[in-house]
């Protein structure tokens, strides 16, 4: 994804297929009213473009992978281990944290 504009036009073009914004807006943890405002070309947030942006790859059955470093990864599995979780749901947990604070 490029810019905002163009996050949005995609978001548009899929709230069209039934069911869509309900799901997104689940994903995201936002009213559904959001999700169509941000269709209708409103202002997404910077921390949360990048969540819509994987929701939107995730919905249309595209992969989105982080890559990370041999050290990064150690660090990741540290964390992970320290708080009793899979290096995957530690990171997933990492990201939801951050948009949460940064509405």
């Amino acid at each position: 994804m490029n810019t905002m504009h163009d996050l949005q036009k995609k978001l548009a073009e899929h709230c069209q297929e039934r069911g869509f914004m309900s799901k997104i807006a689940e994903k995201m943890g936002v009213a559904k009213s959001t999700v169509s405002r941000w269709a209708d070309g409103a202002y997404i947030p910077e921390s949360r473009r990048k969540m819509l942006e994987l929701c939107l790859n995730e919905t249309m059955h595209q992969k989105t992978m982080l890559t990370f470093t041999y050290s990064e990864w150690q660090i990741v599995s540290i964390m992970a281990r320290r708080a009793g979780r899979s290096e995957k749901s530690w990171i997933v947990n990492q990201i939801r944290r951050i948009i949460q604070a940064h509405p």
